[in-house]
């Protein structure tokens, strides 16, 4: 029995994260303001919730980060089955969060937040369509990350990557390095 998904609706009232200072500072610092500037991801702040929303592609779902210490630190709004896609090339690196799709998409590749460690039917029938899967989940899901790649390699070239490091927090040298 599958019980009926809670879905939060997306706020409305939105601003632009030039608006706020605190957004545009963890947007740097978390490598995410690139992506933004370069149309790869639709990003807004949430004056209400005090939190930084990434949007799907088609807008109908997010994930927002709270820029204090409220908990959850993540939450989401409207259907975000699908992940967060950021970017747009033959290369797909698989990751766990918003924040971290931005950060590798700096690289030329595309960044696809699972919003978790669950490759939910709708990321795995995406990532069927990338001639390329790379799959790097933080150190703690390194057996979840080992998981995925062996479903993906039935349908595209998928390897695993395993690292002690925060994508979002590495120059694009180190993401480079390790993706090589």
């Amino acid at each position: 029995i599958s019980l009926p998904r809670k879905i939060n609706s997306i706020p409305s009232i939105l601003s632009s994260v030039y608006s706020h200072p605190d957004a545009v500072e963890y947007l740097k610092s978390v490598n995410s303001l690139e992506a933004y500037k370069d149309g790869l991801v639709h990003i807004k702040y949430s004056p209400s919730d005090n939190r930084v929303l990434f949007f799907n592609k088609d807008k109908t779902g997010a994930v927002g980060r709270a820029l204090d210490k409220r908990i959850p630190k993540w939450w989401s709004y409207g259907d975000t089955s699908g992940g967060i896609v950021v970017g747009d090339n033959s290369h797909a690196v698989v990751v766990e969060d918003a924040a971290s799709a931005c950060s590798v998409s700096r690289i030329g590749v595309t960044g696809i937040a699972l919003l978790g460690t669950q490759l939910t039917p709708p990321i795995k029938s995406k990532l069927s369509e990338f001639t390329r899967v790379t799959i790097i989940l933080d150190k703690d899901a390194s057996s979840k990350a080992l998981s995925i790649t062996k479903k993906m390699a039935q349908h595209t070239c998928a390897t695993a990557k395993l690292t002690k490091d925060d994508l979002k927090c590495l120059s694009i040298s180190q993401i480079q390095k390790l993706i090589r």
